[in-house]
């Protein structure tokens, strides 16, 4: 009997393992919706997207720019020079901080004025992300495989953590940081105060971008069509979302539904976070890189398009 039981437990905890991790559907599957409102020409592919001090902050890394989008009259209203190929983008309560991948620098514009103020060097170089936490700034270099922390300023560098397998984008969520592993398959959980891994969850193959929704930490997958769903409090998986195409990255929130962008599949796929299923797309015209909600609209950067799109869903 107790072999009976043991069995039968077993193939009950593998179905619902299983059941967790949705199938593969279609693109032509998948009911379109949405239209295009608007776009924004910049003349330059674009990558990272941040929005703060009433703008949209856009990077430009092959021709090193950084952008100052009014979103509401859809217009540029500034263009800061920045070396070394800018790719992320943040801010503090202060300044606008953009990531330059092949400088391995950290870029500070004022607001403002739209001009730089200061350039940080990075350790190791190749910032990947950078992440406000309270009042330190967390790079992530996939030069060196490590984070580097530095205070408000930022001038002076405090800890430095070691995640390995190229850090990407990471995210904080509560008191801890996530960081997925692009050069590996795992997504790395940091305690903030003590600067230590608690824990580290299998993300597939090149997990790439993370964000916060509905009390879970979500991670895409650069590699494999997947998104990883996580519980901050447990730090183990809830879902895995099996997501058309390869290559996705940017994530975004908006209207009850976690929207990612599948850059092979040109589109951007809703994830319904009741269900973890796929429930709708946008076709975009671009390889979509990353996406960023601004009021009801979701603003599309695209690595093989000199145009922001806009759409509605």
């Amino acid at each position: 009997m107790k072999k009976i039981v043991c069995l039968f437990a077993f193939i009950l905890s593998f179905s619902e393992a299983f059941s967790a991790e949705s199938t593969v559907k279609k693109t032509s599957d998948i009911p379109l919706c949405g239209k295009r409102t608007g776009s924004v020409t910049v003349n330059m592919k674009t990558e990272g997207m941040c929005l703060a001090f009433g703008a949209l902050w856009v990077t430009a890394p092959d021709n090193g720019r950084v952008f100052k989008i009014d979103t509401a009259a859809r217009k540029i209203t500034g263009i800061i020079p920045v070396t070394g190929m800018p790719i992320p983008i943040s801010a503090t309560d202060s300044m606008i901080l953009a990531g330059c991948y092949r400088d391995g620098t950290i870029t500070c514009i004022d607001p403002v004025s739209n001009s730089v103020s200061k350039i940080i060097s990075v350790p190791g170089g190749m910032p990947s992300s950078v992440i406000t936490v309270n009042k330190e700034i967390w790079i992530p270099s996939h030069g060196t495989g490590r984070i580097c922390i530095f205070n408000s300023e930022p001038a002076d560098t405090g800890a430095d953590i070691s995640v390995g397998d190229k850090p990407g984008f990471g995210i904080q969520a509560g008191t801890d940081v996530w960081s997925p592993c692009y050069g590996g398959t795992k997504i790395v959980c940091i305690d903030i105060v003590s600067k230590k891994i608690t824990a580290s969850v299998d993300g597939g193959r090149s997990p790439v971008y993370a964000v916060v929704y509905d009390g879970s930490v979500w991670v895409a997958n650069h590699s494999e069509g997947r998104v990883t769903r996580i519980n901050p409090e447990t730090k183990t998986t809830e879902a895995v979302i099996r997501i058309p195409g390869t290559m996705l990255y940017g994530m975004a929130p908006l209207d009850g539904f976690l929207w990612i962008a599948s850059t092979w599949e040109k589109s951007l796929f809703a994830v319904d976070p009741e269900t973890n299923t796929i429930v709708k797309r946008i076709a975009v015209s671009g390889n979509p890189y990353q996406i960023i909600a601004v009021n009801k609209e979701l603003w599309v950067s695209a690595v093989n398009s000199d145009i922001l799109e806009v759409v509605k869903p």
